[in-house]
């Protein structure tokens, strides 16, 4: 038997070893104890009411010269005197591809939110002080309503002392 002869059949052999070691093991699964039941979860995303993104032209900001700042006031009826006492409220801009929560902060131009029943309330704001040279381009938003139950599993973002939830006074109509 020459030496290629050999290799072919040594390597057949191996690969039938090797077939039957690996396909003739079966794992016997043993299930465990079953635990003790765990409390109840909180949080979960079943009580976020979201609106679909919505767009606010460039035009639509107008100067308030006492607050320094460009404004807008949109009506959302889904901001209840129930979300003002109990819930709370998340805003999104979108830069380019990806979402950014307000408040947010562009250079030395800083954009951020109020709410009341039944509005929004946006600010733009240059953190030197005076006004805004120009208002934000036309863009892109989302509001995120959170439940009473959101909140309270969640409250690093929604506290008293976070900016762009509740201690931000709505700008006046």
């Amino acid at each position: 038997m020459n030496r290629s002869t050999r290799m072919i059949i040594v390597t057949g052999a191996l690969i039938c070893a090797l077939g039957i070691l690996f396909s003739a093991c079966k794992k016997e699964e043993i299930p465990g104890p079953k635990g003790d039941p765990g409390t109840p979860g909180i949080g979960g995303n079943s009580n976020i009411v979201s609106t679909n993104s919505f767009v606010i032209n460039s035009a639509a900001w107008i100067s308030d010269t006492v607050a320094q700042c460009m404004k807008v006031t949109l009506s959302f009826t889904a901001l209840t005197q129930d979300v003002v006492d109990k819930g709370g409220v998340k805003v999104y801009k979108q830069v380019g591809t990806v979402w950014s929560e307000l408040p947010l902060t562009t250079t030395d131009l800083f954009t951020q939110y109020g709410f009341d029943v039944g509005n929004l309330y946006l600010n733009y704001i240059n953190i030197e002080g005076g006004m805004p040279g120009t208002p934000p381009a036309t863009e892109r938003y989302r509001l995120t309503i959170l439940s009473e139950v959101q909140r309270t599993a969640f409250p690093q973002g929604n506290s008293e002392n976070y900016v762009g939830i509740k201690n931000i006074r709505p700008i006046v109509k």
